[in-house]
């Protein structure tokens, strides 16, 4: 048989030794394969056996400090209950004179079923037990120029510059007895006047002062043989010039409903006087005779 130059002939005996050899190499290889896989998984089980103890331990401690933490809350309430004063419920009041007396500040006033009402008590004005219903400070904080709706129902912050509103002055001063007390400051000089009887109407009277008492003070402001009734520039009886000078200075008050009451230059200095006004009541601990109350 000729043979091919270049080439080797290896008789069939040949590659069947081959076969067998590379055969049993390659399953060698994959046992060895097969160990070393088996191995790294128990590696594997292994550390995640140690890093779940490693977390248990860490949720005890954590549990631990919670613990712990609770303890101590639970000593520094018990402090704060030895130490602190036990703060009081705070209700609605009905007249400043319920209110705290160290404590000029707004509290809740309720009176009857009506919604409750931030005001401001001031307890350091002769006593305290002052409701302040108006506070106007040059109009800084709050416009004075309203309609009779708005001083009807109030406006402003009880902190600062505002108005209680006719009705509810109306609910607090009808059929109760109330003090009321003027603070107008005129060229630097807060000038005072406290009538010791005050109360006002229902709108159908045009929130007209109804009772006033006897004046104490430096100044004098109403006449027990006068009607005065409550004016707005939307709505007054006033003449002509008297409802300009009221629009240009921002002036509602309670004024004698006459328009022959009224000079011109009388009338502009009040109004501009009524810029740094404040008005308080208290209620007199004294009640009124029955035949006294709704007079």
């Amino acid at each position: 048989m000729t043979l091919n130059p270049g080439r080797h002939h290896f008789a069939p005996a040949y590659y069947t030794e081959r076969f067998i050899k590379v055969d049993q190499r390659w399953r060698r290889a994959r046992v060895l394969a097969g160990g070393n896989y088996v191995l790294t998984q128990n590696e594997v089980d292994s550390q995640s056996d140690q890093t779940n103890d490693q977390l248990k331990d860490l949720q005890l401690q954590l549990l631990h400090f919670k613990n712990t933490v609770e303890k101590l809350n639970a000593e520094i309430d018990y402090i704060k209950t030895k130490l602190l004063p036990t703060p009081t419920c705070k209700k609605p009041i009905s007249h400043c004179g319920e209110a705290d007396p160290r404590v000029s500040s707004v509290y809740a006033l309720q009176l009857c079923s009506t919604p409750t009402q931030e005001v401001y008590c001031n307890q350091t004005f002769l006593n305290g037990g002052w409701l302040v219903v108006y506070h106007r400070n040059n109009g800084i904080e709050s416009n004075f120029n309203r309609s009779w709706e708005s001083y009807k129902h109030g406006f402003g912050n009880p902190e600062g510059e505002h108005f209680i509103g006719l009705q509810h002055l109306h609910t607090l001063t009808y059929g109760a007895n109330y003090e009321v007390a003027f603070l107008l400051m005129r060229d630097g000089v807060e000038n005072t006047v406290i009538y010791d009887e005050f109360s006002i109407g229902s709108e159908l009277e045009e929130y007209r002062i109804k009772r006033i008492g006897k004046p104490m003070g430096s100044m004098r402001l109403f006449h027990t043989d006068q009607s005065y009734y409550f004016h707005t520039t939307d709505r007054n009886h006033l003449p002509p010039v008297a409802r300009a000078t009221m629009a240009a200075e921002g002036c509602a008050f309670w004024f004698i409903d006459s328009t022959n009451s009224h000079d011109q230059t009388g009338f502009e200095q009040f109004c501009q006087d009524l810029k740094n006004l404040k008005i308080m009541v208290r209620k007199n601990n004294i009640d009124l005779p029955k035949d006294q109350m709704f007079d």
